[in-house]
């Protein structure tokens, strides 16, 4: 299905010289679902750090967070504190996330998700697999159980985060969506529902059925492992 934002996208990259540090201003200060696919090509097309910076910085990242993962994850506020890498070198160092994102999207463009567990699985593992705060997303469904939107809807600290269900429900609305996918991480890693995520989860089913929608499933999201409130027989 051809997206809408083509003729946008191909004007975003024959401006790419005029725009590049625009572009780029943006995909830090938000977040990187509100650009189109040509703004994140061109923010990876702005060359970064010179080849001998780029290693220094890079062993320097490798050893304060301890890992890749941990080092793309890196608050922007933290890095921009690091002595040589630049704001086109932070936008670098997030593009291939987000690049892989996008590619794992792609399986659920115009398909259904439901009964495609395991790429939705591989997909919401990269998504917040290696988060160290909770957050809360929800996946909107059309009538033929396709991905209308995933989006994000609440952050929390490290053990905990606050959902608005009339805000949820007003978005579900809004996007005419038939169905919902629940989705938090804990970074923990441990995947079984706390009192917590049982008491929200039942909450959120009574606003969409009396709207009447489904709840397909609550996927929590741990450290290599999703769970599952379907599969748990808790929903």
């Amino acid at each position: 299905m051809a997206r809408p934002d083509v003729a946008t996208d191909t004007q975003a990259l024959l401006a790419l010289p005029q725009s590049a540090s625009r572009v780029r201003r943006r995909f830090l200060g938000s977040r990187p679902d509100d650009l189109t696919d040509s703004e994140l090509l061109a923010t990876a097309l702005a060359p970064p750090l010179t080849q001998k910076r780029a290693k220094t910085v890079s062993q320097f990242l490798i050893t304060k967070y301890g890992s890749l993962a941990a080092a793309i994850e890196a608050p922007t506020i933290e890095l921009r504190r690091i002595v040589g890498l630049s704001e086109e070198g932070i936008a670098a160092l997030r593009l291939p996330r987000v690049f892989a994102m996008r590619l794992l999207r792609e399986r659920f463009d115009d398909r259904p998700i439901i009964g495609n567990w395991n790429s939705l699985y591989e997909y919401l593992l990269a998504m917040l697999g290696h988060k160290k705060s909770e957050h809360f997303r929800v996946l909107f469904l059309d009538n033929k159980k396709r991905l209308i939107a995933d989006e994000h809807q609440a952050d929390g600290c490290p053990v905990r985060v606050a959902v608005d269900t009339r805000k949820i429900m007003a978005r579900a609305l809004e996007l005419h969506a038939s169905g919902l996918i629940l989705v938090h991480n804990h970074p923990s890693g441990d995947v079984t529902a706390s009192e917590d995520d049982r008491m929200v989860t039942a909450e959120i089913v009574q606003a969409a059925t009396m709207l009447r929608m489904r709840v397909y499933d609550h996927v929590i999201v741990g450290n290599g492992k999703c769970g599952s409130f379907k599969m748990d027989g808790l929903l």
